[in-house]
């Protein structure tokens, strides 16, 4: 019998007395490292013939006994999936996520798919994401008429037209607000100009793309320190 002197397991730092020279681990960790090996070899190998698998399964089912016994244990193999699905959540996102990222061109090509055959639920889902992340939705409405002026002014234009009523109300609602503002310019018009309110009485006028360039609103505060920064210092270097 060979004597071999106590190693540190490279899995769990235990010391343990190795039984030839090539054994890396303890006897505690030995089953799992086989294990994990183990599944991560499946995993290699369905990744590989992932399309030849689809196909043989897809004609097993096609035949008589694959019907009989997709019959006789749908929701039983239905269940299955929906424990294994709980149990290894975290894992099947992970996984998930990792193969959109390697795989963007393919993972949005299916997405479409399946959002032209399931179109109502694709509007549920995408309505309560919204509802759920309206910062993120603004942020992204913002970007992308950032990216898409053209279009974004004929859609605006297009559900006026459409929505005439919810248009009437939107600009009733404006005009309510902008009557309790007072207007007393600090500068004098030029071309090019808008009118912007320092606060609810005062008005400088700046150029349109300064106004525009901070979303601002004089009513809850919002990024009025920012905007009016900068428009006092343009009204103190043009003065």
């Amino acid at each position: 019998m060979n004597n071999y002197k106590p190693k540190n397991c490279e899995r769990c730092g235990k010391q343990y007395i190795p039984v030839n020279g090539r054994q890396k681990y303890c006897e505690g960790c030995m089953p799992i490292v086989c294990k994990e090996r183990q599944k991560k070899a499946t995993e290699k190998y369905r990744g590989i013939h992932r399309e030849k698998r689809n196909q043989a399964s897809k004609l097993w089912r096609s035949t008589q006994v694959g019907k009989e016994w997709y019959e006789s244990n749908h929701e039983k193999s239905k269940e299955y999936s929906k424990q294994w699905y709980k149990n290894h959540c975290e894992e099947i996102k992970r996984k998930s996520k990792q193969w959109k990222n390697e795989n963007r061109a393919k993972a949005n090509q299916w997405q479409n798919q399946w959002r032209e055959k399931h179109p109502e639920i694709a509007k549920q889902r995408i309505k309560k994401w919204c509802q759920e992340h309206p910062d993120e939705v603004r942020k992204l409405a913002k970007i992308w008429r950032e990216t898409h002026k053209e279009e974004a002014k004929e859609g605006g234009y297009r559900w006026r037209k459409e929505n005439p009523d919810k248009y009437k109300q939107i600009c009733k609602r404006a005009r309510a607000k902008r009557r309790t503002l007072g207007f007393y310019p600090l500068n004098s018009y030029f071309k090019g100009a808008e009118p912007h309110h320092i606060n609810k009485n005062d008005v400088i006028y700046i150029p349109k793309e300064l106004h525009k360039s901070i979303c601002h609103n004089v009513h809850t505060g919002k990024n009025m320190d920012a905007i009016n920064s900068l428009a006092l210092n343009l009204m103190k270097g043009g003065s």
